[in-house]
């Protein structure tokens, strides 16, 4: 949704590459504004603890109390109640900042003793801004829960713990001016993830827009973009400046991956389920690489596609309901019920061991990475999912660009400049794309000089047609010298078919005008 952000394989563990270097959250909010954050950072919380919380806040299926965690500071005659989250006394570790907004002060229930409740239940009707800055927590709230357990850590196949930046964030809600000041480059959206040098991360949202899917959603820029590393060294603005679609397709897949994990922990069943979240576009395909137009949607169009097949993969079946992947919690089992904790899981680690790699922000890699940890990890599942990537685009024919074998439906890639995807040995029919002899099953690749790349030729080619190869000829026999071509084999040949020796005809003549090599066979004179 919203968006300009900072920004056959065997058993075994995938060694990653070492991350790329890139600038932490902490360093880029400390830069030029060390006096600030020495001064100003979170003093009047410094000393916060948290309590139990009732919330009420929107929901898929309406506004309904919720379950929370919130802090509270203790305040002349007893506890001053906040919607903000730090994990302990003095700590700002992947804290909540205070919710703001730009309409008045901040709702902050009192208590005499601060062992209550806390208890924060304004209604839309009663008082919508303090509603919205609820649910805005909430849901903020329980994405950070969910990071926490399933994203900020260490998957299988990674050799070391992923490099993050631990600054905490800020939801705010704002009206209309204050969001297009605050969105600057990308206000016509219903929210925003900003990262200002002074201000460290923040998660916009405009007034009337405050939604559960689109709150975890710029939470996901967050918790699988700013955390991870994601941005530009530069800063905050250049990718949507400059319009580059590469990065942002980056940023809005990834949001959307983190959304569809976090929300399908939490809704396996109930409300809105499989069909909600599964719902895509079978039409949609990969774009790559990247060209931008000018209607700003172009880094939505090239997100969706991995987005789709994420959610289709975690919810077990791609939109067409043919192509099931087995979340049984044993992958050998031929039947029983699929756990979606098993589902929630293995695709969490998958998105973090591809998040981890930080190959550039591109999204075919990001989709190369998680099918990677997949295919090392869950063999038996691999399959299907494959299947549906392929779908949408992800898993790349013959002759299409790529950089590893696991990108290409043949499994196979040769990543020189100029080449592509390529079939396995022998396995390239006639006229299908190839680099070397040895794809082909006729066995001879027709590449003119100086190319590396060609098409093979034709597996059944006539008597008297040109050859390379046996396995080019339908009679599987090739004479190559030059003028000659697919012969039969000894004593096959019948009168008037072509020849070059007298052995190849039934008759045992072949009958050829002086000096030529080729004719045709012919009864014994």
């Amino acid at each position: 949704m919203t968006k300009m952000h900072l920004e056959g394989p065997s058993k075994r563990v995938i060694t990653a590459r070492p991350p790329r270097t890139r600038l932490s959250g902490r360093r880029l909010s400390a830069i030029g504004v060390l006096g600030f954050a020495a001064c100003c950072a979170f003093s009047r919380a410094a000393h916060a603890q948290t309590r139990p919380a009732n919330i009420f806040a929107d929901d898929f299926g309406g506004p309904r109390l919720q379950d929370s965690e919130i802090s509270y500071v203790q305040a002349r005659g007893g506890c001053e109640f906040r919607l903000e989250f730090n994990p302990s006394p003095g700590s700002t570790r992947w804290a909540i900042k205070e919710v703001s907004d730009d309409r008045g002060r901040p709702e902050r229930p009192k208590s005499p003793g601060c062992a209550a409740r806390a208890e924060f239940r304004f209604t839309e009707a009663k008082e919508k801004r303090y509603f919205e800055d609820q649910t805005a927590y909430y849901w903020t709230k329980l994405a950070r829960d969910y990071a926490i357990r399933r994203l900020w850590l260490t998957p299988r196949g990674l050799p070391a713990p992923p490099k993050l930046a631990f600054d905490a964030v800020q939801p705010n809600v704002l009206t209309q001016g204050s969001f297009n000041n605050a969105c600057i480059f990308r206000g016509g959206n219903p929210a925003c993830m900003k990262v200002w040098p002074h201000e460290g991360p923040k998660l916009h949202f405009k007034e009337g827009a405050v939604k559960p899917a689109t709150i975890v959603h710029e939470f996901g820029h967050y918790a699988a973009g700013y955390v991870f590393g994601h941005m530009d060294i530069v800063g905050f603005t250049v990718p949507a400046v400059f319009d580059d679609c590469a990065k942002l397709a980056f940023q809005e897949a990834a949001a959307d991956m983190f959304a569809a994990l976090a929300l399908h922990d939490v809704r396996y069943s109930s409300l809105v389920g499989a069909a909600w979240f599964g719902v895509a576009d079978p039409s949609e395909k990969a774009r790559w690489p990247i060209s931008c137009g000018k209607d700003g949607k172009s880094e939505y169009d090239t997100a969706a596609p991995l987005a789709q097949a994420f959610k289709q993969a975690l919810w077990g079946a791609d939109v067409t309901n043919t192509i099931k992947v087995n979340w049984r919690p044993s992958p050998s089992s031929p039947s029983g019920p699929n756990s979606p904790e098993v589902a929630n899981k293995t695709m969490a680690d998958a998105f973090v061991y591809a998040l981890s790699l930080n190959r550039g922000q591109r999204v075919d890699f990001l989709a190369t990475d998680v099918l990677q940890w997949i295919a090392v990890n869950e063999p038996l599942r691999s399959r299907e999912i494959r299947k549906i990537f392929e779908s949408h685009g992800f898993i790349q024919q013959l002759g299409t660009s790529c950089t590893e074998h696991l990108q290409c439906a043949s499994q196979r890639c040769d990543n020189r400049p100029g080449a592509g995807c390529v079939a396995q040995d022998g396995q390239a029919q006639s006229n299908e794309f190839c680099t070397t002899h040895q794809q082909c099953k006729s066995q001879h690749c027709n590449l003119a000089a100086g190319k590396i790349t060609g098409a093979c030729t034709a597996t059944d080619r006539k008597l008297g047609e040109s050859c390379a190869t046996h396995a080019e000829c339908a009679s599987q026999r090739c004479d190559n010298r030059p003028g000659a071509g697919c012969v039969a084999y000894d004593g096959r040949a019948e009168v008037g078919e072509f020849c070059t020796t007298h052995q190849q005809c039934r008759s045992q003549y072949c009958r050829a005008a002086s000096g030529q090599i080729t004719g045709s066979c012919a009864p014994r004179p």
